[in-house]
């Protein structure tokens, strides 16, 4: 007489051996933690275990707090710029959002794990009947309970649940590496663009400085011409150079104006105060 559970047996012998003889050998399943597929291993690069000149004595060996690194301008306005900047951002908060998302496909990963379908039932009747009438003493009345509770349960046998896990925490990672690339880009942006900007607004001042003083040098210029010290060609040469020098300063204006809308396209929060300094002439 055979066993009744023989041939259930065979079958999930059956089916586990056919399953292993694919591309995942049994002993590199239980070398993955009863996983199929290979682990996921990082590429491997030669680096070298130090800088070339790490052992300078010159070069600095504590690590610097450069979290708020634009500070070390001094200037009011860019610290200003830069926390707009950093609470104004859409892109910034798309990243951040990105990252909420990351973290809640991994919390749906983990469930996955444990049962992934629970019922509960319950019930309750009251009956009437006509047997108090019969027998005295006993109550007419009935009462019926019913409770039951179910659980459909997937196991992760061959490692797709948790593969999946592994797949959601590595997303996560990559959100929060994207967040951090967007913020440095940010800052970085902001902090170029404003010491950019004040650069041509400095450019454009000492041009007209140099306007101011060069009119002077042409007076005297002309005067030595009158009195005849100097000749034409000396007058010319000077006057060239005058209008050399005006002729940076529409330049500069447009490389200042160009600075500013890029400004304004990329950080919503420096418009107002780029547009003061500009009405100032700073």
């Amino acid at each position: 007489m055979q066993h009744p559970y023989r041939h259930a047996y065979l079958s999930c012998l059956a089916a586990v051996a056919l399953g292993l003889s694919g591309c995942t050998s049994f002993s590199d399943y239980v070398h993955h933690g009863f996983k199929v597929g290979p682990e996921y291993t990082a590429a491997k690069a030669a680096v070298a275990q130090g800088w070339i000149d790490s052992t300078d004595v010159r070069v600095r060996t504590h690590a610097a707090d450069l979290s708020r690194w634009w500070r070390v301008f001094n200037d009011p306005v860019l610290n200003d710029l830069t926390q707009q900047a950093y609470s104004q951002n859409l892109n910034l908060k798309e990243f951040g959002t990105r990252i909420l998302q990351a973290r809640a496909s991994l919390a749906i990963a983990k469930g996955e794990i444990f049962p992934q379908t629970q019922d509960a039932t319950g019930g309750y009747s009251r009956n009437a009947g006509s047997i108090g009438k019969i027998l005295p003493g006993i109550s007419k009345f009935s009462d019926n309970w019913n409770m039951g509770f179910g659980l459909a349960w997937e196991l992760d046998f061959w490692g797709q649940f948790r593969r999946t896990v592994l797949s959601a925490q590595a997303q996560l990672d990559a959100s929060v590496e994207n967040y951090d690339a967007t913020l440095v880009t940010l800052l970085g942006d902001v902090s170029l663009y404003y010491i950019q900007m004040r650069q041509y607004q400095e450019q454009i001042e000492l041009a007209r400085q140099n306007v101011e003083l060069q009119r002077d040098i042409l007076k005297i210029v002309q005067a030595r011409h009158d009195a005849g010290a100097v000749s034409e060609l000396d007058v010319a040469q000077q006057i060239s150079t005058l209008y050399q020098t005006e002729a940076q300063i529409p330049a500069f204006e447009i490389q200042l104006h160009r600075k500013t809308r890029k400004g304004r396209r990329h950080e919503p929060g420096a418009k107002n105060v780029t547009a003061e300094y500009l009405r100032r002439g700073r």
